[in-house]
């Protein structure tokens, strides 16, 4: 379900996402963090450091360079290692996620609220299940938020795409001759 960032923004909060990126980036600096900055304090480059660790060309590697890019800089300005690493854990909050995808902890989807959509004054509520879609690859699973940033500016914007986390639970039948459309509760 695609919608302006400033509400999809709150969603995310609501539901405890993580941006992608973040994710990465995060699981980078707990796996990897002490050897980057061996790596950069021994004159190792970002890329070749993000190489050696096995980060590049795989998916890693953009989370990997934006990592040490600060902390090159740190350990240019003779930063200690703990600092190094407490500053890089809040620069991962801020880097943007591409595309807005945002992951949770699979463990909490039983505890996740649900969302509630309005339409012409109807509600329509979404449970976990319909909004946290589970990808297993390789024995590894992640659980992916379903709702994304789309910021169209007027004058067709903002709007909503609702998409397969929309429309999954709702039957929907579109009217095209009337120009309307009707929902109701899917039958499992």
């Amino acid at each position: 379900m695609a919608g302006p960032s400033a509400i999809i923004t709150q969603i995310q909060q609501q539901i405890g996402a993580t941006g992608v990126f973040t994710g990465e980036c995060d699981q980078i600096i707990d796996q990897y963090g002490d050897q980057i900055i061996e790596y950069l304090k021994n004159g190792t480059t970002p890329e070749e450091a993000c190489t050696a660790l096995g980060l590049c060309p795989d998916n890693g590697c953009s989370a990997c360079e934006a990592i040490m890019y600060y902390v090159e800089i740190m350990v240019q300005d003779n930063a200690t290692d703990q600092e190094i690493l407490k500053a890089v854990e809040e620069v991962c909050q801020y880097i943007p996620n591409p595309n807005g995808e945002s992951t949770v902890d699979c463990a909490q989807i039983p505890n996740l609220p649900p969302v509630t959509v309005t339409l012409s004054g109807k509600a329509f509520t979404l449970q976990p299940k319909d909004y946290i879609l589970q990808l297993t690859t390789l024995g590894q699973t992640v659980c992916v938020s379903g709702f994304i940033s789309i910021d169209v500016p007027p004058p067709y914007g903002p709007l909503w795409i609702l998409g397969d986390v929309f429309l999954g639970p709702y039957y929907t039948v579109f009217d095209y001759g009337n120009k309307q459309i009707g929902f109701a509760t899917a039958k499992p």
